[in-house]
Order: C-alpha cells, then sequence, then structure tokens
C-alpha cells in the first residue's frame, strides 16, 4: 500500500513539474493589497490547490456538522 501511495505522490510531482514547463508565460496575480509574478503553470497549479484545500475543509466541516446533529437528536 505504501508503494502504491508512494508512486501515484511521484507521478503527480512528474505532472505538476511538466505540466510548470509546458507553461513558462509569465502573469501577475494581485491580490489588491500585493502583485505577485509567477509563471502559469505555478499559478494554474497553486488555484488547483488552494481549491482542493478549502473542498476538503468544507467537506470535513459538513460532515462534523452532520455528525453532530445525530448525536444530539438521540435514539
Amino acid at each position: 500500500m505504501r508503494l502504491i501511495a508512494l508512486l501515484l505522490l511521484l507521478s503527480v510531482v512528474v505532472a505538476g513539474a511538466l505540466f510548470g514547463a509546458i507553461n513558462p508565460a509569465v502573469v501577475t496575480i494581485d491580490f489588491r493589497f500585493a502583485r505577485c509574478e509567477v509563471s502559469l503553470g505555478v499559478a494554474l497549479l497553486g488555484a488547483l490547490a488552494l481549491g482542493w484545500l478549502l473542498g476538503g475543509i468544507v467537506a470535513w466541516a459538513g460532515q462534523r456538522v452532520g455528525q453532530r446533529g445525530s448525536t444530539e437528536r438521540g435514539p
């Protein structure tokens, strides 16, 4: 199982590196209070990672609310 997880992680890292290398154009990200210039690949992978993280947090919070509601009602 660890070998499969390690191979999956390695393939994701390689795919991310290739994606970043294929998209070398520089883009400016404006946060209103700061600007950041990064490559297009890094910006897209960062947006993907941020969306994955926020989606996981929302799913976890929804699961916690569902568990709390079922224990408060009782049998």
